[in-house]
């Protein structure tokens, strides 16, 4: 378990610079962060993480996970509940970045602004498969706000408002 603290970005792990980082059968929990509590992953980096827990972790934007700049993101197995953020309660995504979504639980996230569980942004683009959505809340797309290219295939949604799509052209400031 890794439980931390950062003033600025990436409150477990910062990956940039095409690195990767490869993270499996963890829990990244109580984090917090203005960007990326969990992770932040930029400038052509690749950031992969299997069967773990991402908990309780909070921040302006992305609690989990913060990820710009022609990045690769793969979740695989992974449930992330009882994250907080203003954008993104769980994951925000953009900026040319590529994220595929496998088989995941997104639980009890919070954003007070967009995007209870993820925000995709900017040219990114996401396959999400296998994914249950529930009790995610935000002022606008409970579960989901889409800005870019997306495939939903295969996932369930509870709640009234889960899977409300956001889409539009204009970017966040």
């Amino acid at each position: 378990m890794l439980e931390l603290a950062a003033a600025a970005s990436g409150g477990a792990a910062y990956i940039t610079d095409n690195s990767s980082l490869s993270v499996s059968s963890s829990t990244i929990q109580g984090n917090s962060a203005q960007l990326g509590a969990g992770f932040v992953c930029q400038n052509g980096s690749t950031l992969i993480v299997r069967e773990s827990l991402l908990l309780r972790n909070s921040a302006t934007e992305g609690a989990c996970i913060w990820s710009w700049r022609i990045c690769k993101v793969v979740l695989d197995g992974v449930s992330l509940r009882d994250n907080k953020a203003d954008r993104g309660g769980a994951v925000i995504v953009g900026g040319s970045t590529s994220v595929a979504v496998h088989n995941c639980s997104f639980v009890s996230n919070m954003a007070s602004i967009n995007a209870g569980a993820m925000s995709l942004l900017g040219f990114s683009n996401a396959t999400i498969r296998g994914t249950r959505f529930s009790n995610n809340t935000a002022r606008f797309a409970g579960a989901l706000a889409a800005h870019g290219n997306s495939t939903l295939e295969h996932n369930s949604a509870t709640d009234r408002m889960e899977l409300s799509w956001l889409v539009t052209t204009r970017r966040y400031q």
